[in-house]
């Protein structure tokens, strides 16, 4: 019995050593097609808020070009671009991108 409380303290503290930009940026790699791939610039947190540009390798194992992103320590969201979902000419899922980014990231 020692041992198992012994152990779920380790993996405790194990899952909060990461820093806000290191989680970020792993949730943010989850959500490419090969999430090794990810490549990141521009990257600055503000408080526990994380925002920057992030590349990654298409199906074809070429890169497909920086895009945002921002996250925090539980998520985090890619620029969807244009494509997707439309309701009144706008796409929905850009639409909803650029409000939360300009919240969290100010621009």
């Amino acid at each position: 019995m020692r041992r198992l409380q012994v152990a779920l303290v380790c993996l405790a503290l194990a899952s909060c050593s990461k820093s806000p930009e290191e989680a970020a940026k792993a949730h943010a790699a989850d959500l490419l097609r090969d999430p090794s791939s990810a490549q990141f610039r521009n990257v600055r947190v503000t408080g526990s808020h994380v925002c920057g540009e992030i590349n990654g390798k298409n199906g074809f194992g070429a890169y497909s070009g920086f895009v945002r992103f921002h996250g925090d320590k539980d998520t985090a969201e890619i620029d969807p671009g244009d494509g997707g979902p439309t309701f009144n000419g706008q796409p929905v899922l850009k639409t909803a991108f650029e409000s939360s980014y300009k919240i969290w990231c100010g621009a």
